[in-house]
């Protein structure tokens, strides 16, 4: 009896020197195709009296080793639970994600109305400062045409003193009011055209955010290698399916693996010299792996028949045979669930970045939000600035209008003081042939002619010329007299022409002043007498 242990146990010490060579079979199994199942007429004649205990220990080292897939199928079951997670997860993604996303549109179409609004002030207000400008262009081309013909018009030297330079209407003008008024009107352009440029850079900023919003929104992860994510999301529930499956598929086969080791120890337990190896190999098993723990203490196994041995070995042979398939089947639906899973993975990668670039609009939405009132006081102050610097401008405008017209005046005066030189000198003229009139008919007077009356009352008309004269000369001052300066003629406000008749003879008595109706009485009664 000892020595039938000693040769089991060398046997033992044989397959367990051997197990790296077994480990090698079964890697390069793993490494080629699928094997196919022996034929059931190779399991059928299965010669049970050459499976030895040194085969029977190959067995069962052999079974040990495929258990090593409890870890496979524990990795299965892992992955089921993630995937039901994901599926949860994913669910309560797309549902968040849609729920920000018809929010976030919401209130992109009320910014982008508010900005719509804005930009159409800006717009309105642009239009009118054009308008603005094409009138300035207008005044100052007018006010530049008639400050020329002020140039071009030279002063009539007659008017001037002798040796004077020859001048023009323009000497007479100060340009400084011209040059000041463009000035102001150059810085009050320069101003406004800045707060349009800071005006568009405000708005170039709220638009910025909203298409940042925009953006976020739109930016879709890069889709995974399986394919769009659409597809996919509509068939996590079918991919769960398929893992539960696997996994439980996994599970069965696993068990399979579990009673073919109970079956190699239990078949060794029955072969003399087994039964001391069957607990060596066994003593170091997963903690995990359900099988039958051989208790020294327990009474021996009941003896069975040899039919029955022959029928346990003819089914131990058949699935040791089978036994690498069965482990390349877990390896390979682990394999598949392990693609899946990579999938998923991906799939849930795609929804989690989704779902941050939606949170990632939402908080551009409330930075852009918390920005609004900011965007609409900028353009409530833009158009209150607008106002006041058109009335500034517009009051340039009418001032230089005003100057221009002035200007006009001043070239329509120095016509009319041409025209006044004229018709004075031609009433000096006048007054001047009623001078010699006058000085004719006085020395008729002392030579004793005797002038009628008639005659007398012509020359008094005659010298009243001077008071029509200061008249006309008043009426001219009034009408023109606020465009001339008053240094363009020495003359221009001199009073009119005056002579003064004085007595010869001082010592002659005086004549009485004869009313005239006493006068008219005596030439009647003489021209009676005659």
């Amino acid at each position: 009896m000892e020595a039938v242990e000693a040769t089991a146990n060398d046997a033992l010490q044989l397959a367990m020197s051997g197990s790296s060579e077994d480990d090698a079979l079964l890697a390069s199994a793993d490494a080629g195709p699928r094997g196919s199942n022996q034929s059931p007429s190779a399991v059928e004649h299965i010669d049970v009296s050459q499976i030895t205990l040194e085969k029977l220990l190959d067995y069962l080292l052999a079974s040990k080793r495929s258990l090593s897939a409890t870890e496979q199928v524990w990795r299965a079951n892992t992955i089921v639970h993630s995937a039901r997670e994901a599926l949860v997860e994913a669910v309560e993604l797309r549902a968040r994600s849609e729920f920000l996303k018809d929010g976030i549109t919401s209130q992109l179409k009320i910014l982008s109305g508010v900005k719509s609004g804005i930009e159409g002030l800006a717009k309105q207000d642009k239009n009118e400062f054009r308008t603005t400008l094409w009138g300035l262009d207008d005044v100052i081309a007018r006010l530049r045409e008639t400050v020329e013909l002020l140039r071009s018009t030279p002063i009539e030297p007659a008017l001037r003193p002798p040796g004077d330079e020859q001048r023009t209407l323009h000497d007479f003008v100060d340009e400084d009011g011209v040059e000041m008024l463009k000035a102001g009107l150059q810085e009050c352009v320069a101003r406004r055209q800045a707060g349009h440029d800071e005006f568009d850079k405000i708005l170039q900023q709220f638009d910025s955010e909203i298409q940042a919003v925009r953006l976020s929104l739109e930016i879709r992860p890069a889709p995974s290698s399986s394919g769009g994510g659409d597809a996919l999301r509509e068939a996590m529930p079918s991919i769960l399916q398929t893992l539960e499956s696997h996994a439980q598929e996994m599970a069965a086969l696993l068990e399979s693996l579990v009673q073919h080791f109970d079956l190699c120890v239990t078949a060794l337990k029955h072969t003399e010299g087994g039964g001391a190896a069957a607990q060596n190999i066994t003593n170091d098993l997963p903690t995990d792996v359900n099988v039958q723990q051989d208790d020294r203490s327990a009474a021996p196994l009941e003896p069975i028949s040899d039919e029955d041995r022959t029928e346990m070995l003819t089914v131990l042979a058949k699935d040791a045979a089978e036994l690498e398939d069965v482990v390349l089947e877990i390896r390979d639906r682990l394999g598949e669930m392990e693609a899946q899973s990579e999938d998923l993975t991906s799939h849930m990668n795609e929804l989690a970045a989704a779902n941050a670039n939606t949170s990632t609009a939402f908080d551009r939405l409330e930075e852009a939000g918390s920005h609004l009132s900011d965007y609409i006081r900028h353009g409530e102050e833009f158009q209150k600035k607008w106002d006041e610097q058109k009335r500034q401008i517009d009051e340039r405008m009418e001032e230089m209008e005003n100057l221009r017209e002035f200007y006009h005046g001043f070239l329509t005066a120095y016509d009319g003081l041409l025209i006044e030189v004229g018709r004075r000198r031609e009433a000096q003229k006048r007054m001047e042939m009623v001078v010699r009139d006058a000085m004719t008919k006085l020395d008729q007077i002392y030579h004793g002619t005797l002038l009628p009356f008639h005659i007398l009352a012509g020359i008094w008309t005659q010298m009243c010329l001077s008071e029509d004269d200061l008249a006309e000369r008043e009426a001219f001052r009034l009408d023109q007299g606020d465009f001339l300066p008053s240094d363009i003629w020495a003359g221009l406000m001199d009073a009119p022409i005056q002579f003064e008749f004085n007595r010869i003879d001082t010592e002659t008595r005086s004549i009485p002043e004869i009313p005239r109706a006493v006068l008219e009485q005596a030439a009647r009664r003489q021209r009676r007498k005659l």
